[in-house]
């Protein structure tokens, strides 16, 4: 995954899969606990994305990785 992210040049607009491929990369290497820990990494980068942009982008990246088989616990009526 690391090497992902050396082929995607820094400084440029970055399209919606490279900056998830940004977001796997820290997600993996940095295991950021809260979205603003990964804002922060983000940010430290050379990479550039709004803020939608990225808040998006780490939905998606925790939805594909939200693979748990754990049913939701019922609410009582």
């Amino acid at each position: 995954m690391p090497g992902e992210t050396m082929s995607i040049p820094g400084g440029v607009h970055l399209s919606d899969e490279q900056i998830d491929t940004v977001v796997r990369n820290l997600i993996h290497t940095h295991e950021p606990d809260s979205y603003r820990r990964l804002q922060a990494k983000f940010r430290a980068t050379t990479y550039q994305a709004a803020e939608h942009r990225l808040r998006a982008s780490w939905a998606r990246v925790h939805a594909g990785q939200n693979t748990t088989s754990t049913p939701a616990p019922e609410l009582p009526d």
